[in-house]
């Protein structure tokens, strides 16, 4: 008889581990406290943006960037794999500024450059910056980085295709279900509790009472509709409070954001936030000048001190949680970690740093 499996949560860690598991010939049930069709997961709020370097090679640990390097080709691998497309653009990503802020894009590449000397990066000039986004050709930018080996996924269309291979391939789920408690071989429903050979919890933020040490980070977006804008690449505009990225979403859609605040507010989008996004997006291209808003979004992000995601574990039961901002960037290669952790493979010291004995 195949080992049965709950997986709490389906956002996109969530979604990704059940198949996994499905996959490795567990019997796998999947708990959620939304309905199938809510975009009320973190993850719906997440722009898809596969940028190890540029979002955390100038700040964040060297192991953030070293597991987001080894994410891209497993997303490559899967995508081929599920019932509806989504778009992987891995063509690289671009860092712009205008003149006021050349001096602090010139102080980001030289952080670049001496902490990860081997990973491709290139300062690109105004004539470069048209050659590889034509876009940009009358943008007035004056100088920019460009990272190779970085890219995009489409954030919406890959939790749908993740939902739709699920039906498909017999994981049991309940949408819509409150999940009161967690714990080793057992799931506690408001309607009962189900016992299973592993429990995974994915909950993010919504997992805080059980993990002491999690804490929310607010991320705001914006969603434009702007036709008369043809971006290939993503782009992160390097602005005076923070970077501002736009990722392409597809059918002239794009992802505007993020702000990052240390608040568990989840709350609207406040104007402050949505007035910076906007004005920085304005000044990248004429075209989303005319641009619709098409969908705002704020979330919480799980997170730990140092950024870094971990895997809590006990005989029975797994805690995979503190993806930050980089849930799509880091969840395919964690799940892969855990997944030959549970198989009883041998993992770098790299790899096992992530694993916390102990469920809390």
């Amino acid at each position: 008889m195949s080992a049965s499996a709950a997986v709490v949560g389906a956002g996109v860690a969530g979604r990704l581990l059940a198949l996994k598991l499905r996959r490795c010939g567990y019997e796998v049930t999947l708990f959620d406290k939304e309905p199938a069709s809510s975009l009320a997961a973190c993850s719906f709020a997440a722009a898809g943006f596969l940028a190890p370097l540029s979002e955390g090679g100038a700040s964040s640990e060297p192991l953030m960037v070293r597991l987001g390097q080894r994410s891209l080709p497993l997303w490559q691998d899967l995508l081929p794999t599920l019932p509806l497309p989504v778009q992987l653009g891995l063509k690289g990503s671009l860092m712009v500024a205008h003149q006021p802020d050349v001096s602090a894009l010139q102080e980001r590449f030289a952080r670049l450059k001496r902490r990860f000397p081997m990973s491709p990066s290139e300062w690109v000039d105004p004539t470069r910056i048209s050659q590889l986004e034509p876009a940009l050709a009358e943008s007035g930018f004056q100088a920019g980085i460009y990272l190779p080996e970085e890219g995009y996924i489409q954030s919406h269309a890959a939790m749908h295709a993740l939902q739709q291979a699920h039906s498909n391939e017999g994981i049991t789920a309940f949408y819509d279900t409150e999940v009161r408690h967690v714990a080793a071989h057992r799931v506690v429903t408001t309607q009962e509790t189900l016992s299973f050979d592993h429990v995974f919890d994915c909950r993010g933020f919504a997992a805080r009472s059980d993990l002491k040490a999690l804490r929310g980070v607010r991320g705001e977006l914006i969603e434009v509709h702007a036709p008369e804008v043809k971006l290939h690449l993503p782009l992160q505009l390097i602005h005076q409070r923070y970077p501002i990225y736009i990722v392409p979403r597809g059918d002239d859609i794009y992802a505007v954001g993020a702000t990052c605040l240390e608040s568990e507010s989840l709350g609207p989008v406040t104007i402050k936030a949505g007035l910076e996004l906007l004005n920085a997006v304005y000044q990248v291209h004429p075209g989303f000048r005319f641009a619709g808003i098409h969908r705002l979004v704020a979330n919480c992000r799980p997170a730990f001190n140092d950024n870094l995601p971990q895997v809590h574990h006990q005989s029975g039961l797994w805690r995979l949680n503190g993806l930050y901002r980089h849930g799509f960037l880091l969840a395919p290669v964690v799940i892969d970690l855990l997944l030959r952790h549970l198989a009883g493979d041998e993992l770098s010291s790299d790899e096992r740093g992530i694993f916390i004995p102990g469920a809390n």
